[in-house]
């Protein structure tokens, strides 16, 4: 329980965070955290609400509750780029601890991969925005390719190139494909595109998308070229003819499974 809040004092200052939290000095919150002195319950409800913990998950309860984080997408206040941002940070955190891991099943295309690209990126994220999220803000805009900046460029490169960094096993299915170029043919009928080179030029990414993992499953490793130099990592694909229903990805890191 202690480690598990300690992870989330970003300055690692956790004595001093959590005396103030609870109302003792720094010596009794040394005290509390060797074990030395027992957590009160009210201590351990203050510490479960501050620093985001399940006290559940802690003690291995046997029943049949199942705690986990959950980040709303449909709230008040919802950004897509503090939701990217969290996936960025947790990727990074993968991408720099050793022996990490994840596995995809892919019932769509990883947008890991589609990140990459900066026509299918910034179709992906107005897609997700406009059409599925329904934000009031894009209900009249059609979507445009052709702008010079993005907002979120830098940080789906970033995902991008972290992704590269971190061995995968990932399953994907002959329809893996489909719902990518049925939101294209969508915007297409729709007229929702600000000119017909727009989905030409989508289509084109998807299929050099395609070609590069087509290669790295031959090779067995995923393999790009940035400013920095090369990144890579092991990349084991394969094909599941039984339909998926979801996008599931579960992570391996220092000792500990993640489920997303």
């Amino acid at each position: 329980f202690i480690e598990q809040c300690k992870e989330k004092v970003s300055d690692g200052n956790f004595a001093n965070d959590l005396a103030s939290l609870i109302g003792v000095n720094v010596d009794a919150a040394y005290r509390r955290i060797r074990g030395a002195t027992a957590l009160t319950y009210h201590e351990i409800e203050k510490m479960c609400v501050h620093y985001n913990v399940s006290f559940d998950s802690v003690i291995n309860y046997q029943g049949r509750l199942v705690p986990f984080q959950f980040n709303a997408m449909f709230k008040d206040g919802f950004s897509i780029e503090t939701y990217l941002q969290q996936i960025s940070g947790q990727l990074k955190a993968l991408a720099t601890t050793d022996d990490s891991k994840f596995v995809i099943t892919a019932m769509d295309l990883p947008y890991f991969r589609q990140f990459g690209f900066k026509g299918l990126s910034r179709f992906k994220l107005f897609f997700w925005q406009r059409s599925v999220l329904n934000l009031p803000g894009f209900k009249s805009q059609k979507f445009d390719i052709t702008e010079d900046t993005n907002v979120y460029d830098e940080l789906t490169k970033r995902i991008f190139e972290d992704y590269y960094q971190v061995d995968s096993t990932e399953i994907w299915t002959p329809e893996s494909i489909d719902s990518s170029i049925k939101q294209i043919e969508y915007y297409v009928d729709a007229g929702m595109f600000a000119n017909a080179a727009i989905p030409v030029m989508l289509c084109d990414e998807l299929s050099e998308l395609l070609q590069n993992v087509e290669k790295e499953a031959e090779l067995d490793r995923k393999l790009i070229q940035t400013k920095e130099g090369t990144k890579s990592a092991r990349f084991q694909k394969y094909q599941s003819d039984i339909f998926l229903s979801n996008n599931p990805i579960q992570a391996y890191s220092d000792g500990r499974i993640y489920t997303y």
